[in-house]
């Protein structure tokens, strides 16, 4: 697939981009479009690219993206 996301990765490989950025902007877009399929894609590409340095972000939970209040609680009350 060729989307915006693809097209960032390709140009961050390219430039020698910073992934550590790249994450920390994935993971505020996810916040906003927390259902969008394309950016967890890419954090989980960013997180690759980093290596032991994207598990470890993870382990902090530097790129964890909690659900907004209102989608945590619909989802905690849904049958």
């Amino acid at each position: 697939k060729y989307t915006a996301w693809h097209h960032r990765r390709r140009c961050q490989e390219a430039l020698g981009g910073d992934w550590a950025a790249e994450l920390a902007y994935a993971a505020s877009v996810a916040e906003d479009t927390p259902k969008n399929y394309q950016v967890w894609q890419h954090r989980r590409v960013c997180c690759e690219r980093l290596g032991d340095d994207g598990v470890a972000a993870l382990a902090r939970g530097d790129a964890v993206v909690e659900p907004p209040l209102r989608e945590r609680a619909a989802a905690e009350h849904e049958p």
